[in-house]
This record gives C-alpha cells, sequence and structure tokens, in this order.
C-alpha cells in the first residue's frame, strides 16, 4: 500500500483501517477546531481534547499514532505531557505548537526526542507535512522490525 491513496494519508498503524490516529490538545477551541479538520481532511483519525489533563488521561488509556498538542494549556503544557511520555518509556513523536518561541528552545533538549515545534500561527500544510513525515519514520521502522514469532 502506497502512503497516498486518493490523496489522502495512509501511514498509520491502524490494522485493517489505514489509518493513523492523532491525539490533539489545544485549549483554544479555534485552533483545535482547524487543526481537526486539516488532520481529518488527510484521513487521519483525530480525538481532540482542550486541555492537558484530558489529554493524559486519553493517553494513559489509549493507543496514539502521534500528538499535536499546544503548550500553553491549562492543568499540563505540551511540555509537561511530553516528559510525562518520556518518563513512561513511550516514544511518541509529538508535534509541540505554541503561540511563544520559548518552548521552542526547550523542544531541542534530549529529553524531547522525537519533538517538532510549530509557532503559532502556523500554515496547515506544515502541521500536515511534519505530521506525515512522523508517521511515515515511525511506519518505515515497524517494516524493518522482524516479524514476530507465533
Amino acid at each position: 500500500m502506497s502512503n497516498e491513496e486518493g490523496g489522502k494519508f495512509s501511514g498509520g498503524r491502524r490494522e485493517g483501517t489505514g489509518t493513523a490516529t492523532i491525539l490533539l490538545a489545544d485549549d483554544d477551541p479555534l485552533m483545535r477546531h482547524l487543526c481537526s479538520l486539516a488532520l481529518s481532511r488527510e484521513g487521519l483519525t483525530v480525538q481532540a481534547f482542550p486541555n492537558g489533563g484530558e489529554a493524559w488521561s486519553a493517553l494513559e488509556h489509549g493507543e496514539y499514532d502521534l500528538i499535536v498538542t499546544d503548550n500553553d494549556m491549562p492543568i499540563l503544557t505540551g511540555l509537561e505531557i511530553i516528559g510525562k511520555l518520556r518518563s513512561a518509556h513511550r516514544a511518541i513523536p509529538v508535534v509541540l505548537i505554541s503561540g511563544t518561541s520559548t518552548a521552542e528552545s526547550l523542544c531541542k533538549d534530549a529529553q524531547y526526542t522525537g519533538c517538532a515545534f510549530l509557532l503559532k500561527p502556523f500554515p496547515a500544510d506544515r502541521l500536515l507535512e511534519l505530521v506525515k513525515g512522523f508517521l511515515a519514520a515511525s511506519r518505515s521502522k515497524r517494516e524493518q522490525l522482524p516479524p514476530a514469532q507465533a
């Protein structure tokens, strides 16, 4: 299966569906809606949350291929979510978005490996480029793994 089918990206790990599941967290309803719309138009499944606490709860109970999170949110910031993920040894790729550039320098720290940063406002195409890149890399890594033994 190719990455592009009918203009839709299908690089996720959901068996039988060909789609990736993205966790989206942003306390700004408009930003949450716009990001969700852009991602879902590419054939991705999006579960959106209005704050870091709800996002973390979903991460504890669900499987996601990628996270797109605002940094400045109530309950948990995007950087705190990343820190908790890495402490739990979960290597889910993250696109951290923020209205301030201070998070960008922190995102370059070694503990934030597997993260990309977008400064608001950003074009939807740039978000999609990062998401597709992460998902393609994840799929490539999985394809290189030896088959599971029965």
